[in-house]
């Protein structure tokens, strides 16, 4: 899918469309939406999640890097601080939509997830200038 993606906001549109149908799903689907508050409701859920969560850390880790290597996504931060950044803001909205949006109208929560997405990208998007040189190292290992 990111084959042909050049720069941010293609990388940013071609995620998001890959995500769009399990959220629609997710809106369509009183029951879905019900075991997705029911998961952040519940600190058994969490628990019950870890394993899903560590393995959906490491292929979002994957995606930034992928988005790193094509210039669509910022390097001027370590890979892993940028990984845990990212994906702590994805998965809040998730939360809140998950808890709150039961009382919103769809064309209100599809306005709003819209600008939350908005955000995260311009959270990821590449900085002004700072191409190649603004690559930070990651920590020696030893």
């Amino acid at each position: 899918m990111f084959r042909y993606v050049r720069n941010f906001t293609s990388f940013a549109l071609a995620t998001f469309i890959a995500a769009t149908p399990a959220m629609a799903e997710s809106q369509s689907n009183d029951r879905l939406a019900e075991l997705g508050r029911g998961i952040y409701q519940e600190a058994a859920a969490q628990t019950a999640i870890a394993d899903l969560l560590e393995a959906l850390h490491t292929q979002f880790e994957r995606l930034i890097e992928a988005g790193q290597q094509i210039g669509a996504i910022r390097s001027d931060l370590l890979l892993a601080l940028l990984t845990d950044m990212a994906f702590a803001a994805a998965r809040e909205p998730d939360r809140w939509f998950a808890l709150n949006t039961q009382n919103l109208d769809p064309q209100s929560t599809l306005a709003l997830n819209h600008r939350v997405f908005s955000m995260f990208t311009a959270m990821l998007a590449p900085s002004e200038g700072g191409g190649e040189s603004a690559k930070v190292s990651e920590p020696s290992k030893d």
